[in-house]
């Protein structure tokens, strides 16, 4: 990505446009990009699929700081147990917990 924007923008992929970064990505996306040993598709698939696993795992694994991608969806995170809201009828928004909570770290 750095090469491609190099090339074509004559400036680093973090400082171009995001118009110029989102042409680079989808060149990845579509296979257009040429990379030595592997397809740039198959390594878009990889890319993307790693993206969403550090924005939303749990950080105790070293993702999602500040627990940001699950407050993006509003996702509450390892909750052990919602016997204290089962029975609501309104929906109830939790705070997210981490893994660490129920670990001590």
């Amino acid at each position: 990505m750095e090469n491609m924007a190099q090339e074509q923008f004559e400036e680093s992929f973090t400082e171009t446009s995001d118009e110029n970064q989102d042409s680079i990505i989808k060149a990845f996306e579509s296979g257009d990009a040429k990379l030595k040993g592997v397809d740039s598709d198959a390594f878009f698939i990889m890319l993307r699929q790693m993206t969403f696993e550090g924005a939303f795992s749990d950080p105790l694994y070293g993702g999602n700081k500040n627990l940001t991608g699950w407050e993006m969806v509003e996702y509450p995170g390892a909750i052990a147990s919602n016997t204290d809201i089962i029975e609501s009828e309104d929906f109830v928004n939790k705070d997210p917990v981490t893994l660490a909570t129920y670990q001590g770290h």
